[in-house]
């Protein structure tokens, strides 16, 4: 696997001295004192962030935190379509912005808005509010990347198509040598998988949603499982279009994507954030990965944005879905969906520095669009 260092840019310090004082314990010790690092986080000076428990218990295990972190993104270059190339989505949207324009027209949209939510765009799209839970099983990849497709189904249906795809068959049937279910995967892999085979639908944990809901518990408060408390999780059998929900079709359908690409950035040329944002804009949220430290573990709200240098390499990659930005305090920020489940972060989401490619936050993004039936558009 190749490891990709997070990059430190030097506007990041103009954010304010975010040199912690000297740590009470070692962050490379495998038991961390929940109470102890929220505390030492929380005293960090010029924070745009709060640390929190994030209902992890007394202790966390950074070695099972790892495990959720399945993102194995190389530093490659694998050249999408230029963005004037990609698809426009049918016009869908609820504000009155570029409405008549015809699909496929290239237009710059040079006036996007500072401030935009997918989820608030498009109410009646409710796969992009649904916060997925991988558990203990570094299927991040696969995650964010069913989600972000379930997403892109129902905005380029016009919302003839509202389902969750199925994190579990899009792990567990998309078997390469990039692809390892819980063990993490790659997610322009993943994309692929869902343009040359298909995935039927599925929904969360102990749900009857779809064809094949996701088959491994959360570790969570409300399951009464603290995360320090669980194994790493296994990966199940690939059932292929079997369903395992016994209220749903034997088999189930499978959705495809007619196109699927990775943007063009890598570790040292990442996107233009403008670029990544007029994609958002036109077609959908994106999947993006990224470095993780081990403060992102205990982030509870505001923009994450720790100064990079006071902290040792990185711990894992990690996949997520970017749903939007913003600014807050003249900061630009990323608006981003995990699957840690809703316990986590801000309802289950969380906000990032925009611009920087902090943590190479803006280097790989991928994306596609869905193969809609003519007869629905």
């Amino acid at each position: 696997m190749t490891v990709i260092f997070c990059i430190l840019v030097s506007s990041l310090l103009a954010y304010g001295d975010c040199s912690p004082p000297r740590s009470p314990f070692d962050w490379n010790s495998d038991l961390i004192n929940v109470h102890q690092a929220v505390t030492y986080l929380n005293s960090i000076k010029g924070r745009t962030w709060t640390a929190g428990p994030n209902g992890f218990g007394k202790y966390l295990s950074m070695s099972q935190q790892k495990h959720r972190m399945g993102s194995f993104t190389a530093e490659i270059n694998m050249n999408g379509p230029s963005v004037n190339e990609i698809p426009i989505a049918p016009e869908t949207r609820t504000s009155d912005t570029n409405k008549n324009k015809e699909e496929n027209h290239v237009y710059s949209y040079d006036d996007l808005p500072d401030n935009y939510d997918a989820r608030k765009m498009y109410p009646h799209c409710t796969t992009i509010s649904t916060i997925q839970d991988q558990s203990l099983c570094g299927c991040c990849w696969a995650a964010c990347t069913a989600a972000a497709f379930s997403d892109r189904l129902c905005i380029h249906s016009k919302g003839m198509i509202n389902v969750n795809i199925s994190i579990n068959h899009l792990m567990t049937c998309a078997k390469t040598e990039r692809l390892h279910g819980c063990h993490g995967g790659w997610e322009e892999e993943a994309w692929k998988f869902i343009k040359e085979n298909g995935v039927v639908s599925g929904g969360q944990y102990g749900t009857f949603d779809g064809c094949q809901p996701f088959l491994i518990k959360p570790c969570s408060q409300k399951y009464h499982m603290p995360c320090d408390d669980v194994d790493a999780a296994l990966t199940p059998i690939c059932r292929k279009n079997k369903c395992s929900n016994e209220w749903h079709e034997p088999e189930g359908k499978l959705y495809k994507a007619k196109y699927t690409w990775m943007m063009s950035g890598n570790a040292t040329n990442p996107n233009n954030e403008y670029d990544i944002r007029r994609e958002i804009y036109r077609n959908g949220p994106v999947t993006a990965a990224f470095k993780v430290y081990p403060p992102f573990s205990f982030y509870k709200s505001g923009i994450f944005n720790v100064d990079l240098k006071d902290w040792e390499e990185p711990r894992n990659g990690h996949a997520v879905r970017i749903v939007g930005w913003g600014v807050e305090n003249k900061i630009p920020y990323w608006l981003i969906a995990n699957s840690w489940g809703k316990e986590w972060g801000e309802s289950g989401l969380f906000r990032m520095l925009r611009g920087s490619n902090y943590c190479q936050i803006e280097s790989f993004i991928n994306s596609g669009i869905p193969d809609i039936p003519q007869d629905i558009n």
